[in-house]
């Protein structure tokens, strides 16, 4: 095919520039951190595997555990039409807040019924997925912003910021779960675990991430860029 769109010659970009861009795009850096926050669900995913094996002793439902990760991720089928009714941060603090309230109630009916244990964390991780396609639209929409802010439209550094984020959320959670496992004296050549370990087990699967969550909404409290202010920017 004809290209039909003509690119205008621009300034070449400089990285004093870019980093400029990204020094007042203040919406992308909270973002970006509430982004990074993934590495308490990265952290859980690492240790998922002992949780069954000796809390459950039930290494068979790891894997329907890892099939839900996969399945969660058709909510993002329904996010269009939340995202056409609600502000996307608003979505976002609700999944936040529900995601809490529901790890602690796992946390106090315990893990005693597969049954329990599967179908809660099939709901948690629906609610997980959500959270990530809203936070890539959030980052999205930075790019306007600091357009306006700098009159550069750096998107490759505004995506690659969410790649580098996300990157170092994985990696550094796979160095917090190995220092995890000894402090909580977690010893593979036993046949059974301390009591005290299987309880940080089950602290860590449902507690941390609802810490997580937590840290979400105290960063968020300072973001106040949302689909209006976008939308005023674009007209501008």
């Amino acid at each position: 095919v004809k290209e039909r769109v003509k690119i205008k010659t621009t300034e070449k970009v400089t990285f004093k520039k870019i980093f400029e861009a990204i020094k007042i795009n203040k919406p992308l850096r909270i973002i970006l951190a509430v982004y990074f926050l993934n590495i308490f669900m990265n952290i859980v995913q690492g240790m998922a595997p002992f949780f069954f094996k000796w809390n459950m002793d039930r290494e068979d439902l790891f894997q329907f555990y890892s099939i839900l990760t996969v399945c969660s991720a058709l909510g993002f089928l329904i996010l269009p039409i939340l995202t056409k009714n609600f502000k996307k941060i608003a979505i976002l603090r609700v999944l936040l807040i529900v995601d809490i309230i529901l790890r602690g109630v796992f946390y106090f009916v315990g893990y005693s019924s597969p049954i329990f244990v599967v179908t809660m964390m099939g709901i948690l991780f629906f609610i997980y997925a959500l959270t990530a396609p809203i936070l890539s639209v959030m980052i999205a929409e930075t790019v306007e912003y600091a357009e306006y802010k700098t009159g550069i439209r750096a998107e490759a550094v505004t995506f690659s910021g969410q790649t580098f984020s996300g990157k170092l959320s994985v990696a550094l959670a796979g160095t917090f779960s190995g220092l995890i496992l000894s402090a909580i004296n977690y010893n593979p050549e036993l046949t059974t675990q301390s009591t005290e370990t299987l309880s940080w087990f089950f602290i860590i699967m449902v507690l941390l991430p609802a810490l997580g969550s937590l840290l979400r909404l105290i960063v968020l409290h300072f973001h106040t860029y949302d689909e209006v202010e976008h939308e005023k920017i674009l007209n501008f």
